[in-house]
């Protein structure tokens, strides 16, 4: 595997697996922006499991990582509000990659906190809030998730999209967010049949620690 190769799928990876750093106790809607990006602010330190799927449908472990996410330097515009993430990824061998993003919320009519936003090169990423503390969004399949999934490549995906999940809990008063990402898969195998695959594809943790 060139490492040229295996860095730009790495950080691809990092683009879809944004996990909303923060948190806030409540809904951040109606909030007061500042106090929502206070709440968010800090140091978070990750793991992280990704997972491929062989030709056979058996899901293995693809590679793991550890991160250091530190989000800061909030920011308030007419229509949002946010903080600037820098995400620091460690690769067993010393590899490691830098991967920076947007991460805040829009903001209502009267100025108060709307939904949450992620932006990363230029796309951006609705993240609801199901229930407190329960996140979830959706992205689309891109050409390297598929870096490790057998059998389908970019010419024959016909669909593909992740539903991220994180539950954020405080086991012994620390922050934790839990975070587990399936993919839905749908592409055409070599005698033109479509075929649909759904698993987990990714699986990791960040803890707040300051």
């Amino acid at each position: 595997m060139k490492t040229s190769t295996r860095t730009t799928w790495l950080g691809a990876c990092v683009a879809l697996l944004l996990t909303a750093c923060g948190h806030s106790t409540t809904p951040p809607v109606g909030e007061d922006p500042a106090a929502v990006l206070a709440a968010r602010t800090g140091t978070y330190d990750g793991s992280w499991e990704l997972f491929g799927r062989a030709a056979d449908g058996t899901v293995y472990s693809a590679t793991t990582w550890t991160d250091v996410a530190v989000a800061d330097r909030p920011t308030f515009e007419a229509e949002r509000a946010y903080l600037h993430v820098v995400d620091n990824l460690f690769f067993a061998g010393g590899m490691q990659i830098t991967q920076e993003w947007l991460e805040g919320v829009l903001l209502e009519a009267d100025g108060s906190a709307g939904q949450t936003f992620i932006e990363m090169d230029g796309a951006d990423v609705l993240v609801d809030e199901i229930e407190p503390d329960h996140f979830h969004y959706e992205t689309e399949v891109t050409p390297a998730d598929l870096y490790f999934v057998e059998g389908v490549t970019p010419d024959v995906l016909v669909a593909g999209y992740h539903v991220v999940d994180k539950v954020v809990t405080f086991p012994g008063g620390t922050e934790t967010h839990t975070v587990t990402r399936m993919t839905h898969l749908e592409w055409n195998d070599a005698t033109g049949t479509l075929q649909t695959a759904d698993f987990q594809s990714l699986a990791g943790v960040h803890v707040k620690v300051e």
